[in-house]
């Protein structure tokens, strides 16, 4: 019985080390961009009340976007802000959805920041939202 309880607390900490939030900069955004195939992108403000509050959150979203295939990267928008003005932020925390592929950024605009309206956002939802004029270029 032990044996099977450590085996599962194993695959626990498995799947957690798995599904993480990627903390980009300026210097790493682009090649770590690449990497992988979809990513919501937030950006925050180490001063900002709602981002404090929406990060405490973001790797038990990160786990769950993570199982339809969509990677979390986290900017810190006042540290990095070339990267805040190449994506228009207006406000934090900011999410965008990035696909490299595609030369196609949007924007969520969506006051709803629970867990389920971002992965359905995330999930395909997408494409109902604002397009950020210009996109990224990658």
């Amino acid at each position: 019985m032990y044996k099977f309880l450590i085996l599962l607390i194993v695959l626990f900490i498995m799947v957690l080390a798995d599904a993480k939030v990627v903390e980009m900069t300026d210097g790493t955004f682009y090649k770590r961009i690449k990497e992988q195939k979809l990513w919501l992108v937030v950006f925050h403000a180490k001063w900002c009340p709602h981002c404090r509050t929406f990060l405490k959150k973001l790797d038990p979203l990160s786990m769950k976007l993570e199982k339809i295939g969509v990677h979390v990267a986290l900017i810190d928008g006042s540290e990095n802000p070339s990267m805040a003005v190449r994506f228009s932020v207006k406000s934090f925390p900011s999410l965008f959805f990035l696909d490299p592929s595609s030369s196609t950024t949007w924007i969520y605009s969506d006051n709803d920041r629970s867990h389920d309206a971002i992965v359905e956002y995330a999930s395909g939802g997408y494409v109902y939202h604002e397009e950020l004029s210009g996109g990224v270029e990658i």
